[in-house]
């Protein structure tokens, strides 16, 4: 900052204003959904993040992920958050681990994190038996898939019954 006083009328002043402006350094948070198993070409869309400054517990801004299972904040002041997931995209588990995040003092920049997820599954247990003379069946292919609410497949399994006919996935 610098000052200059000029005399008025060939006095100083006792009282001269001075203007400074203050620059908030600010970055962008980003998320990348991870999914390991994902249900057909779904890459984490419709997720939804809740973002806390963590110094007060408010709530500052709720990002939803896109088509690609990404999601950006606004200009975050700098400083630590707590994000949180609170919704999922249909058969997916929510993930209750929030992650700490903080935007840096040292220069204008975007953070970037990932949250992870897992489908929710269930499992199937049965014994494939001849109907003709009730011997298990050993070996015996079978395709199991998920289907969405309109029955459009999103993953197939092969499983294999074992020696005793079962399959149990």
């Amino acid at each position: 900052i610098e000052i200059k006083i000029d005399s008025v009328n060939g006095e100083t002043p006792a009282v001269f204003p001075v203007v400074y402006k203050d620059n908030v350094i600010k970055g962008k948070l980003h998320i990348q959904k991870s999914i390991e198993t994902p249900i057909g070409t779904d890459k984490g869309q419709q997720f939804v993040f809740d973002i806390y400054l963590k110094s007060s517990n408010k709530l500052v801004e709720t990002i939803t992920t896109n088509e690609n299972g990404e999601a950006t904040s606004g200009l975050l002041p700098y400083g630590t958050y707590i994000v949180k997931e609170t919704k999922t995209s249909e058969g997916y588990h929510l993930n209750t681990t929030p992650q700490t995040i903080t935007i840096p003092t040292d220069s204008n920049i975007n953070v970037s994190t990932t949250f992870a997820n897992q489908p929710i599954r269930g499992d199937v247990k049965f014994v494939k038996m001849d109907a003709t003379n009730n011997k298990v069946m050993r070996d015996v292919l079978f395709s199991i898939s998920a289907i969405d609410k309109d029955h459009n497949v999103k993953e197939t399994h092969i499983v294999v019954s074992n020696e005793d006919g079962i399959v149990d996935t």
